[in-house]
C-alpha cells in the first residue's frame, strides 16, 4: 500500500509539472518576402576620395610615409628647442625677452618648414609646447643649472634665433 502511495504522488507531482512548466510552442515566423537585390549606386567623385583616403590610411605611399616622418622629426626638434629654452630661462642664462624671442622664432620656423601654415603657425607651436612642458617637469625640472654645458647651449639657441628672426 506504501508503494501505491508513492506511485500516485509521483504520477501527480509529473502530472503537476508538465501541466505548469510547459515550454510555449513555438510561433510561426512570418514568410520572408523574396527581394531582389538591389544594384549598388554608381560611385561618385566623393565616395572615390573616402576611398582613396582610406586606401592611404592602411597603405600609404611612400611621399605619405616621408611626410608623416618630416612632421615628427620637425615637432621633435621644436620641443627639444622649447625644452632648452624653458632650462635656460630657469636658470637666469636668457632673459624675458630672449625667452619671447625664442618662442617667436619658434612660429616662424614652423611655418617655414611647412609644418603650419602661418595662421595656424601659432596653435602648433602652443600644442607642441605643452608636450615640451610635460618632458620638462618630468626630466629636467630639478636638474643642476651646469653653466659650463648650458651657455654653448644658450650661444647656439641664440645664433639659430636671430637667425629666423632678423629679415
Amino acid at each position: 500500500m506504501l508503494l501505491m502511495a508513492a506511485f500516485i504522488l509521483l504520477a501527480l507531482a509529473l502530472a503537476w509539472r508538465a501541466f505548469f512548466y510547459q515550454k510555449p510552442l513555438p510561433q510561426a515566423r512570418p514568410a520572408l518576402k523574396a527581394t531582389t537585390p538591389s544594384t549598388p549606386p554608381a560611385p561618385t567623385a566623393q565616395s572615390l576620395t573616402n576611398s582613396s583616403l582610406i586606401l592611404d590610411l592602411f597603405n600609404p605611399t611612400d611621399e605619405t610615409v616621408t611626410a608623416q616622418l618630416s612632421a615628427s622629426t620637425l615637432k621633435r626638434q621644436i620641443e627639444e628647442a622649447l625644452v632648452m629654452n624653458f632650462m635656460l630661462h630657469r636658470c637666469g642664462i636668457t632673459s624675458n625677452s630672449e625667452y619671447g624671442d625664442t618662442y617667436r622664432a619658434l612660429v616662424i620656423y614652423a611655418e617655414r618648414s611647412g609644418l603650419s601654415d602661418r595662421a595656424h603657425a601659432g596653435d602648433e607651436i602652443n600644442r607642441i609646447n605643452a608636450s615640451a612642458s610635460a618632458t620638462y617637469a618630468l626630466l629636467y625640472a630639478k636638474a643642476d643649472c651646469d653653466t659650463r654645458l648650458l651657455i654653448p647651449a644658450a650661444q647656439r639657441l641664440a645664433e639659430w634665433r636671430n637667425a629666423l628672426l632678423t629679415p
